[in-house]
């Protein structure tokens, strides 16, 4: 187990983004569970994003993490600032992604 704002040992921070409670309805009734956003990168340019669902919040965290390392991609930082450099934003299927510039010092992720 390791503390809040500790990298991993793969070098990676994760953050949630979301979780919440999703169903399915059977046969045999409801059928909870939990589905967890999560954002993981290294602050030094590989960021990812993992969406997974568990019947426990704890196993859709720890698998959208996975999810996220196996997605992360490389993104080119400014040398001065360590951030974007400019505003990017771009549709993918349903989903509108945005990458702004953060304020000095705060890195990506």
């Amino acid at each position: 187990r390791r503390e809040l704002g500790e990298a991993d040992e793969d070098g990676f921070y994760d953050t949630v983004v979301q979780i919440r409670r999703v169903t399915k309805v059977t046969k045999g009734g409801k059928n909870l569970a939990f589905r967890a956003v999560v954002v993981v990168g290294d602050k030094d340019g590989r960021v990812g994003v993992g969406c997974a669902k568990a019947k426990e919040v704890q196993f859709a965290v720890q698998k959208a993490v996975i999810a996220g390392k196996k997605n992360a991609r490389e993104v080119v930082l400014s040398t001065k600032a360590r951030t974007v450099s400019h505003k990017i934003q771009h549709q993918f299927g349903g989903a509108i992604v945005m990458l702004r510039p953060a304020g000095e010092g705060t890195g990506v992720i």
